[in-house]
């Protein structure tokens, strides 16, 4: 176990506790397994995730046991393996709305406290805008830079999002997508609204389908994307292409930085690497040659490094 210590300390992204006591732990790309309270390592561990079911290019997010005795995997921010703990392997895969409805893609961490709930940690897009869909605010658009539990990569996301916790993710592409499909979802809500008109097949765009249909009479599209779905009225449809061009120099702007902050992740996980106690690692980061305390983008990504290394 000691060979490993250093990697597992560094690299965990995340862990759980198995109904029989032993502790597994997600690091870069392996999974190790660890009897408890002795913290000595299982025989034929550790084992790649690709042996438990998980795709070879899977960033874990979450691990953890429910009160009904299952254990989930959260992976790739909506995706849920449930694992067979008897050989561990995967015993079936799911989405995040499917396995927990209500609950948010891009969760950081889960766990089950000692009260039997499941709790949920999101991880926030930085430097994001948002805009309301709706008068009440119920629906948003928001976009921001979107970084993993690996704290390598950076990417634009554009989310849809309602006060329930009901999220979809688009990239820049899905985003697009919608746009370009502005004059035939309009042409059907408008001729939809107040007479009958069969709906028009859903439009596939890649990883995003638009469904159309009525709600109690009115005109309606569904987004389904692998991470969700969302029902959006005609009136929130118009606020939401109200957007587009607002959304389009936003997610512009955010692409042009995202080298700049894949460089200063990499500086900023560099500069905490080696520091011991994590109430550390701000001052760690600022005393870097890479931090900027005037700038904004370094402002945001010390919270998500610091976060991370909590």
């Amino acid at each position: 176990m000691k060979e490993h210590k250093k990697d597992i300390k560094k690299d965990a992204s995340a862990a759980y506790q198995t109904v029989t006591g032993d502790l597994v732990l997600f690091v870069d790309g392996w999974v190790y397994m660890v009897s408890y309270p002795i913290l000595e390592l299982r025989a034929s561990w550790p084992r790649r995730i690709t042996d438990l079911g998980l795709p070879p290019n899977a960033v874990i997010n979450a691990a953890l046991n429910s009160h009904t005795g299952r254990t989930y995997i959260i992976y790739n921010d909506y995706a849920v393996l449930e694992m067979d703990e008897c050989n561990m392997t995967a015993h079936g895969y799911h989405t995040l709305q499917t396995v927990f409805p209500g609950i948010p893609s891009s969760v950081r961490t889960a766990y089950r406290y000692t009260d039997g709930h499941l709790y949920f940690a999101h991880r926030d897009r930085f430097f994001a805008r948002r805009y309301n869909l709706t008068r009440t605010g119920y629906k948003y658009l928001e976009i921001g830079i979107g970084v993993p539990p690996t704290l390598d990569t950076a990417t634009v996301h554009v989310a849809m999002v309602d006060t329930t916790g009901k999220e979809i993710l688009l990239n820049a592409e899905m985003w697009k997508g919608l746009v370009d499909s502005r004059a035939i979802v309009c042409d059907y809500l408008t001729r939809a609204n107040g007479e009958h008109v069969i709906a028009p097949p859903p439009l596939r765009m890649g990883d995003l389908s638009i469904r159309f249909a009525s709600f109690n009479g009115q005109p309606t599209i569904r987004l389904d994307t692998p991470s969700g779905r969302l029902t959006l009225s005609a009136l929130t449809v118009r606020y939401l292409y109200g957007l587009r061009h607002c959304a389009e120099r936003v997610i512009a702007t955010m692409a042009s930085v995202v080298g700049r902050v894949e460089t200063k992740l990499r500086a900023f996980k560099h500069a905490v690497a080696d520091v011991e106690d994590p109430s550390d690692a701000p001052r760690a980061i600022r005393d870097s040659k890479d931090f900027d305390n005037n700038d904004l983008i370094d402002c945001e990504l010390l919270l998500v490094v610091v976060f991370d290394n909590i």
